[in-house]
């Protein structure tokens, strides 16, 4: 009997450690993505240009280390900044005689605001 508890108990912290084990790694990928688009998304608010931004692919991919409550919501704002990025390429219109852009002076850019809410999903775990 003597030995059995031993074998149990062996097994039990056997598989206990590497679920601990698992956990670390996903949040050491998590946060090495993380770490990623977030510099990408910092050096876009400093320099206000769009050249900074990760593209939607990355976003995209970044989807899958997100916990399964919170996904469905960071794929709508992926989403809403992918329109907003549409929004702002159709707002900008270039006269094909002049050359100059006619820019719509109604028109306000939601891409800080999303960039915003999307680098809350980004907060190291």
């Amino acid at each position: 009997m003597d030995y059995k508890l031993s074998l149990v108990t062996f097994f039990l912290g056997l598989l206990l450690g590497h679920w601990l084990s698992i956990g670390r790694d996903k949040r050491k990928e998590f946060n090495e993505k993380a770490l990623e688009l977030n510099s990408k998304f910092y050096d876009y608010i400093e320099k206000d240009n769009d050249h900074f931004l990760p593209n939607i692919k990355d976003l995209t991919l970044f989807a899958s280390y997100i916990p399964w409550r919170k996904r469905r919501l960071f794929i709508n704002l992926v989403n809403q900044f992918n329109d907003s990025l549409s929004n702002d390429r159709k707002s900008k219109n270039i006269d094909p005689i002049s050359g100059i852009p006619n820019i719509d002076p109604e028109y306000v850019s939601q891409k800080k605001v999303l960039v915003g809410k999307l680098r809350k999903y980004l907060k190291r775990t």
